[in-house]
């Protein structure tokens, strides 16, 4: 990656996006890229600085010591990697790290009170020092798609014995915080982020992934848009959210399920996907 844009690359995102699919595209890539599947996720959930109370009550082996936020910064986002090439005559190279994550890992609960903040005007627990060394892009989903899905993934049957989230909390949409770290990353960096949208991803995966591509400042490789269907171990951690990402075989294996109008899901996912809209159309606006 010579002569190449070597800042970390990040993409925000919220629950069911399709992320990570997007992130396996990357993980092909893995002589260019080191890739941390949602690393703020650990500090965010656990440990002493968790934003989340989803796990406060849960003792079925949660509770742990956890990376702290600025430890996820400095020795993964942050980190330089170095690998011998196997294709430019075992030259040294570093590689680029790729970063997936949900924004709301990192933005501040809404009505935290001025004093938590760690920077005037800054809603993130990440100093802006920090995040304006990463190359920011966010990933946007119909909420009508992605809130239900989640939804099931957190009480229906199945699903939720395999990730073991046993109620579904409204708050966890993730829009609010998706469209407050994209506003912030615009002040901060003075310029638009890159916006995609899972429907496009799917619709168009080689149109859409070589504009990213060119956005981040790496080549494009065709491979990236196609993958074997595997256990990826870094999924582990999030078990049951992940199936369909690695059962696939690329971007044109998945199937968008349609917009919901009369499904029987209770009033409360129609007044989750509501509320969520105005966030979801305001972000629509700044696609590419």
């Amino acid at each position: 990656m010579d002569g190449e844009d070597v800042a970390p690359i990040v993409l925000w995102c919220h629950p069911r996006s399709l992320s990570t699919a997007f992130e396996r595209a990357f993980l092909e890539r893995d002589d260019d890229f080191v890739c941390y599947h949602e690393p703020f996720g650990e500090p965010y959930y656990f440990g002493e600085e968790a934003l989340s109370s989803r796990y406060i009550a849960d003792t079925n082996g949660h509770s742990r010591k956890a990376l702290t936020y600025m430890q996820v910064m400095q020795e993964q986002v942050l980190k330089e990697h170095t690998a011998v090439s196997s294709i430019d005559g075992g030259e040294i190279k570093r590689k680029r790290v790729f970063v997936k994550n949900m924004a709301q890992y990192i933005v501040l609960p809404s009505g935290t009170a001025p004093h938590m903040q760690i920077e005037e005007g800054n809603p993130t627990v990440i100093p802006k020092r920090l995040l304006a060394k990463v190359r920011h892009s966010f990933l946007l989903r119909d909420p009508h798609k992605s809130i239900p899905s989640y939804w099931r993934m957190c009480v229906v049957g199945d699903a939720s014995q395999a990730t073991g989230f046993h109620f579904y909390d409204p708050n966890e949409a993730g829009y609010l915080e998706l469209r407050t770290l994209f506003e912030y990353v615009r002040t901060l960096t003075h310029e638009t982020p890159l916006l995609l949208t899972a429907e496009e991803l799917l619709q168009d995966p080689v149109s859409t992934m070589h504009l990213y591509c060119h956005h981040m400042g790496v080549p494009f490789v065709p491979g990236m848009l196609h993958w074997e269907a595997k256990r990826i171990p870094s999924f582990d951690s999030w078990p049951g959210f992940h199936r369909e990402a690695q059962q696939s075989f690329g971007f044109g294996k998945f199937v968008s399920p349609p917009i919901i109008h009369e499904y029987p899901y209770p009033k409360l996912v129609y007044d989750t996907i509501q509320m969520n809209l105005p966030h979801y159309n305001y972000l629509l606006k700044y696609k590419r």
